[in-house]
């Protein structure tokens, strides 16, 4: 069984670095977006048996219920890695073999590129993993059985995701795949978002936000 994962953290704390150019309703109205899009996007995805966030976020766990998510409610301090990790626990225990991790800022992500992700799913441990545009960071962890590695999502995730696969002596596989690589985390990435094309524009103080 294949389960997906999307951590997301309280929309008031995230996007931050985005503070200088958008309002705190801006950037929130933008994660919200974000998060409708992945989200949509893994409904397209025949060969998933369970799609789950991991929240703090009351209005976040509202949107994943709209699309049938099962809801793992993180009451503690919000940490990443501990929630996707403590997450992915709970995942095995229903009965997942193979988790997919996504970010919930991808508003390029493509169904194609999932699937080509689950392609690389075998019946042997190890990890697919799809590095950020910079190269760094990881925007897509695939962990056979789901903890595999422990997640170590944030600075330099990608070699960090590298180096303990290699170290545990599993396979790893590493995927570039355009929609997943693009997040927004700076105003450069708004203005690259704006000129890639996309319906159901509207408009708020120049940066196109796509209404799900």
């Amino acid at each position: 069984m294949i389960g997906a994962l999307i951590p997301v953290k309280n929309f008031s704390l995230g996007k931050t670095r985005l503070s200088a150019v958008l309002t705190a309703v801006e950037r929130e109205r933008l994660s919200t977006f974000m998060l409708h899009h992945v989200l949509r996007t893994l409904g397209k995805v025949g060969p998933l048996d369970l799609c789950a966030l991991v929240t703090g976020d009351e209005r976040a766990a509202q949107i994943g219920r709209e699309y049938s998510c099962e809801i793992f409610w993180e009451r503690s301090p919000y940490e990443l890695n501990h929630a996707i990790d403590w997450a992915a626990t709970i995942c095995a225990s229903r009965g997942m073999k193979t988790l997919l991790v996504l970010p919930a800022d991808l508003p390029l992500l493509k169904s194609q590129e999932i699937e080509e992700i689950l392609a690389q799913t075998g019946p042997e441990a190890g990890i697919v993993i799809c590095p950020s545009k910079e190269g760094t960071g990881t925007n897509a962890l695939l962990r056979t059985p789901p903890r595999a590695i422990p997640a170590c999502f944030g600075d330099k995730s990608f070699p960090l995701h590298c180096r303990a696969a290699k170290r545990l002596g599993l396979g790893c596989t590493v995927l570039s795949l355009p929609g997943i690589a693009f997040d927004i985390d700076t105003p450069e990435d708004l203005r690259i978002w704006k000129n890639a094309s996309g319906p159901y524009r509207i408009e708020a103080r120049g940066f196109p936000f796509l209404v799900p």
